[in-house]
This record gives structure tokens, C-alpha cells and sequence, in this order.
């Protein structure tokens, strides 16, 4: 289990369009502990977070930016952080999830 701490020191490649590319889980747990930082992302793989009680997922806070599924899917969150009950918590105005 990778801890948002570790999560925090790695560097997310950009493409060419200026998104920031996510393939693996240790990639979605960087790009969630400063979602606003890298602001533009995309999947570039499915990614299994194989959540449990010990392993929950934090739902990003807020976000503002864009995010860019690119068709592929992320599973096995576990979530248990009150009203803030999905991959993202909330979107600020303008954000766009797809």
C-alpha cells in the first residue's frame, strides 16, 4: 500500500497537449494528492486501486481542471469519507470529467 506521502514525491509525465499521463495506481494517488497542481490529466490504462478498510481511496476535495478517462476505467475503490462519496468530491465551476 502506497501512503499519499509517497504518493506526493512522484513526478507525473506531461504529453505534447499538456496532460498529465496516468497509467498505474502509484500514478492516480500522485496526481489526487495535488489534483489542482497537475490540473489536466488522462488515463492511459484501467487501474485497480484494490481498495479494502485498510486501503481507502481519499476522495480528491475539489476539483478544477480536467479530467480525461480516455475510455479506460479505474476500480476497486473503497471509500469511507463521509459525504464526500466518490472519485472526486466536488467540481468547481468550469471542471470537466469525461
Amino acid at each position: 500500500m502506497m501512503l499519499r506521502s509517497e504518493a506526493e514525491d512522484l513526478q507525473l509525465t506531461k504529453d505534447s497537449a499538456g496532460y498529465y499521463l496516468i497509467a498505474t495506481s502509484a500514478d492516480l494517488k500522485a496526481f489526487a494528492a495535488d489534483a489542482n497542481r497537475y490540473n489536466n490529466a488522462k488515463l492511459t490504462a484501467n487501474i485497480d486501486l484494490e481498495g479494502t478498510p485498510d486501503n481507502k481511496w481519499t476522495p480528491i476535495d475539489t476539483f478544477s481542471g480536467t479530467f480525461d478517462g480516455g475510455g479506460f476505467t479505474i476500480s476497486g475503490l473503497y471509500i469511507d469519507a463521509g459525504n464526500k462519496m466518490g472519485f472526486i468530491g466536488t467540481l468547481a465551476s468550469g471542471a470537466e470529467v469525461s
